[in-house]
């Protein structure tokens, strides 16, 4: 028959440990850093954005900047002569006033006296529309989130050229046990 030993002491919950290990604990204060030196570190609160990004339409890639209307019916089998010229753009290049797509360069035949299109294109074909990519209003970095290089490109391409971290800071406190081995040392082997 086995006997059951009275339990020493009862267990801590978790809660209670948490509130007791987290008591006094503040948020390490945020340091102003260049974006070069932040891979890595933790966000810290950003202000919103005061405006879309991006600002205004910019073209996905090179090409030629036209308006979706004017190329209605163009194929290869029938350029369609444009009435007029259209305007070379490129990768993230502000779209000229009245341009809602972007061709590709060899969709659109410049060997004539008349630019001829060959190809039709929807509106918005090649093209970031303004606020696409982040809203107005809405920070960059979220506070607390590990900074990568995605979100230190995405703060470059806002025109910010430093942000608020933090930099947590780590102590160990070595316990020694009663055969002088540090506990520590048990951990880590």
């Amino acid at each position: 028959m086995m006997r059951m030993q009275s339990s020493v002491g009862a267990l801590t919950g978790l809660e209670a440990a948490l509130a007791a290990l987290l008591d006094g604990v503040e948020p390490v204060a945020p340091t102003l850093l260049p974006l070069d030196q932040t891979l890595g570190k933790i966000g810290a609160a950003m202000p919103p954005l005061a405006h879309a990004q991006p600002i205004r339409d910019t073209a996905k890639t090179d090409g030629w900047a036209c308006r979706a209307l004017d190329l209605a019916g163009a194929s290869a089998y029938s350029p369609l002569p444009l009435t007029a010229i259209p305007v070379w753009v490129e990768a993230g290049g502000a779209m000229p006033e009245g341009c809602d797509c972007v061709l590709d360069a060899d969709l659109i035949d410049c060997s004539g006296p008349m630019p001829q299109a060959l190809e039709e294109a929807a509106p918005g074909q090649g093209v970031r529309r303004a606020g696409e990519d982040m809203e107005a209003g809405r920070p960059l970095i979220i506070a607390g989130h590990r900074l990568s290089a995605a979100d230190l490109l995405t703060v470059r391409s806002a025109g910010i050229g430093e942000i608020a971290v933090r930099a947590p800071q780590v102590r160990l406190i070595d316990v020694a046990a009663p055969t002088s081995e540090t506990f520590t040392g048990h951990l880590i082997a």
